[in-house]
C-alpha cells in the first residue's frame, strides 16, 4: 500500500511538473513574435529644404500595422491630417514620431525606438513629415515587421529609402502616392505634432 501511495505521489508530481512545462512552452510561444521594434535612420543633405534652399530637419512617423492595405491606399494628405481614421483598424497603438537632422553618409544611422511589437503587427508603415513632395514623391514607405531590424531608412530631399545593410535599394517603399499626384501640404494646426512623442518641425 505505501508503494502504491508513494507511486501516486510521483506521477502527481511529474504531471504537475509536466503542466507547467506545457504552460511556459505556450507563453514563450505566444511571445516569441512580440520583440522590441527598432528602425535605423539617416538623414542625408539636402534634406526637407526650405525656401533658402537650406536642409532642415524632419519629422518621421512610424505606425505599426496590422496589415498593409489601407496605408497603401491612403494620399499623403490622408496620413498626415487623419491617419487614425484612415488606417483604422489595421493601426495598432499609437504612432512613433522621430526628428531626424540633415547629415552625410559618413555618419552612423540612429536608432529609433519603436517599442515592443503587437502579437499582431505584420508592418511598419514609415511617413515622411516634408510638405512638398519632390519628383519620386517617396515621402511614405512601407517595411515588414520582421525585416526591420536588417533595413536602413535613408531620408533626402523629401524622400525615404529603404536599404539593406550594405546600402542597396529593397522594394519596400510605396512608391508614388495614389490619385492625384504629389502634393503640397498646406502647414495644418497641430497636424505634425506628435502628442509628445516627437518633436515638430
Amino acid at each position: 500500500m505505501r508503494v502504491q501511495k508513494r507511486n501516486d505521489r510521483n506521477i502527481r508530481i511529474k504531471f504537475v511538473y509536466a503542466a507547467r512545462v506545457g504552460l511556459m512552452s505556450i507563453i514563450t510561444g505566444a511571445l516569441g513574435g512580440c520583440g522590441y521594434l527598432t528602425a535605423h535612420v539617416r538623414g542625408l543633405t539636402p534634406l526637407n529644404q526650405n525656401e533658402h534652399g537650406e536642409s532642415t530637419p524632419v519629422d518621421v512617423r512610424f505606425y505599426q500595422l496590422r496589415r498593409s492595405d489601407h496605408f497603401r491606399a491612403a494620399t499623403v494628405e490622408q496620413l498626415w491630417l487623419a491617419d487614425g481614421p484612415t488606417l483604422a483598424t489595421d493601426l495598432i497603438g499609437e504612432r512613433v514620431v522621430a526628428t531626424v537632422y540633415p547629415g552625410t553618409v559618413e555618419q552612423q544611422p540612429f536608432d529609433v525606438a519603436l517599442g515592443h511589437r503587437a502579437g499582431d503587427t505584420e508592418f511598419i508603415g514609415v511617413l515622411l513629415m516634408c510638405r512638398h513632395g519632390d519628383a519620386r514623391d517617396a515621402r511614405v514607405a512601407i517595411v515588414r515587421a520582421d525585416d526591420l531590424d536588417n533595413r536602413l531608412l535613408e531620408l533626402s530631399g523629401c524622400s525615404i529609402a529603404v536599404r539593406d545593410p550594405e546600402g542597396g535599394a529593397v522594394g519596400s517603399s510605396r512608391g508614388a502616392q495614389p490619385a492625384g499626384g504629389h502634393r503640397s501640404i498646406a502647414d495644418p494646426s497641430g497636424a505634425n505634432a506628435s502628442s509628445g512623442k516627437g518633436a515638430s518641425r
